[in-house]
């Protein structure tokens, strides 16, 4: 995968190539909503992938473990070399929004950012 290596290298140098992130942002969102998942938003604020699923009020445990499958797989064949958190909060329209956080892991910790309905961030 080429958007890996170039990515990964990124990381070493000082100014990451805006391109570089486009391409690989890209990348996730193609994989992603060839999953099924069209509910989505994938992000980088500069630290952190942050990549968010909208839910139902009420989620059967297979649905939930469709995402988190998807999660596993994002980690394990194209973001490799992160780590990842998850948050779960609120949208506006009081939906629940899961949110994966990955970060490369030598940088250390994203910092965590709280979401709430109040919250300007929420992207739906």
């Amino acid at each position: 995968m080429t958007h890996i290596r170039l990515w990964e290298a990124a990381q070493d140098e000082e100014p990451i190539d805006d391109d570089v992130i486009e391409n690989l942002m890209s990348l996730l969102r193609r994989y992603i909503r060839s999953a099924g998942f069209e509910e989505q938003h994938v992000s980088y604020d500069g630290e952190s992938i942050c990549v968010q699923f909208v839910l139902s009020p009420v989620e059967t445990m297979p649905s939930f473990m469709r995402v988190m499958d998807l999660l596993y797989k994002l980690h394990s064949d194209i973001l490799i070399e992160y780590e990842c958190e998850f948050e779960v909060a609120e949208t506006t329209k009081d939906l629940p929004l899961l949110t994966a956080s990955f970060y490369y892991a030598e940088t250390g910790k994203a910092k965590r950012k709280t979401s709430s309905k109040d919250d300007d961030s929420v992207p739906f």
